[in-house]
């Protein structure tokens, strides 16, 4: 017999930029359980769940298929879901979110990419003599060099053509060096840049390019030999781009907020004055959230599978949605929910830190009572 998933939604009655305020009173909490395949839609303030698939999917934030008495919890087509830190506890034990490469992280309303990790710390590659080739009709246009070897090959990184077009990788690298600007704060390097550009085609160069399979980097940030990670500032709006470099010599939190005192300082009202800390520890980087108003998230990159016994917190727009798929205390919740297309309650606006643990409290209150009356 498969377990009720138990759901239970917050909606900000606020609309800002896809923000959810964790501190405010101004929610429209709603309360769904069910064994079905369905999709939990919002309509104005207030969310439900529908089990129809012929119903249009306008609305529809999350999609919830049950399969073999667990539940998998994927993303809608227009809509994207994120995991609430604050609410996250990872596999191996440790408090917080590990941090993976290419995740997306989300500060308030500031986004984060993580570029890179390292957490042994970087070794320096140690140089060996090459041979120089002779390029036929190619040459440097900084340098003017005909020749290139396999640390300093010969590139196209523009739109530029004929003689114009090949630069050695180490000349681009040095030009564009010299444009970008190095600010060190305690345990982080930030890197900021305006738009990098050739002066000729006005082509916008990348910082990264691939050869033969081989990534090599046009932004050539100072690695340390501590473990690190490496964060990129994602805002389209913003005419410099940065990334920061962020270890830890004595395995202190790295701090990340609006105050002038943390290693990551975004000024943005979105952002608390001290909204959330990396921790560094042997098997990695973990995110964690400081009671933040707008809370940090973390970009689910592929659906969630739900298992028995477990629960999960995510976010979706100004939406906070609580799964709990927990077993019964007794058979008549479970025949409840069967027999029925959908169990719903709607209770008054609560307060945000409600947990979904908390969703079960109706059915301990049942059993009680029941061993109240067999006594």
């Amino acid at each position: 017999m498969s377990f009720p998933l138990s759901i239970r939604t917050l909606t900000w009655t606020r609309d800002s930029h896809g923000l959810f305020d964790y501190e405010t009173k101004s929610v429209i909490a709603k309360n769904f359980k069910t064994v079905k395949t369905g999709r939990v839609v919002i309509a104005g303030d207030n969310c439900d769940f529908n089990c129809e698939s012929s119903l249009p999917r306008e609305g529809a934030l999350v999609q919830v298929n049950e399969v073999n008495g667990e539940y998998i919890v994927r993303a809608e087509k227009q809509e994207r879901f994120w995991f609430v830190v604050k609410e996250y506890s990872s596999d191996d034990g440790n408090k917080g979110y590990k941090l993976n490469e290419e995740d997306i992280v989300k500060i308030g309303r500031i986004k984060l990419k993580v570029k890179e990790i390292n957490t042994k710390g970087y070794e320096p590659i140690q140089e060996t003599k090459e041979e120089e080739r002779l390029m036929n009709g190619a040459a440097c246009r900084f340098c003017l060099g005909d020749t290139e070897k396999d640390s300093n090959p010969l590139i196209t990184p523009c739109k530029c053509a004929g003689s114009m077009k090949y630069i050695h990788y180490k000349c681009l690298q040095v030009w564009l060096m010299e444009k970008v600007k190095t600010k060190q704060t305690g345990n982080s390097v930030s890197y900021s840049w305006s738009q990098l550009q050739c002066e000729i085609c006005k082509e916008a160069y990348p910082t990264s390019i691939r050869i033969e399979g081989k990534t090599w980097q046009l932004i050539d940030v100072n690695k340390p030999p501590l473990p690190y990670i490496i964060l990129q500032d994602l805002r389209s709006e913003r005419t410099e781009q940065s990334l920061h470099v962020l270890s830890s010599v004595d395995n202190s939190a790295i701090k990340i907020g609006r105050g002038h005192e943390n290693e990551i300082r975004i000024s943005d009202i979105s952002v608390s004055r001290l909204h959330s800390t990396i921790k560094v520890t042997k098997s990695g980087f973990y995110l964690e959230d400081n009671n933040s108003k707008f809370g940090t998230l973390v970009l689910a990159r592929k659906p969630v599978l739900l298992k028995r016994n477990s629960s999960l917190v995510i976010q979706c727009k100004r939406t906070v949605i609580y799964f709990s798929l927990k077993e019964p205390r007794n058979l008549i919740s479970i025949c409840l929910v069967c027999c029925g297309s959908n169990s719903q309650v709607a209770p008054e606006p609560g307060q945000v830190d409600e947990r979904a643990s908390e969703m079960d409290g109706e059915e301990e209150e049942e059993s009680e009572q029941e061993e109240d009356r067999s006594a």
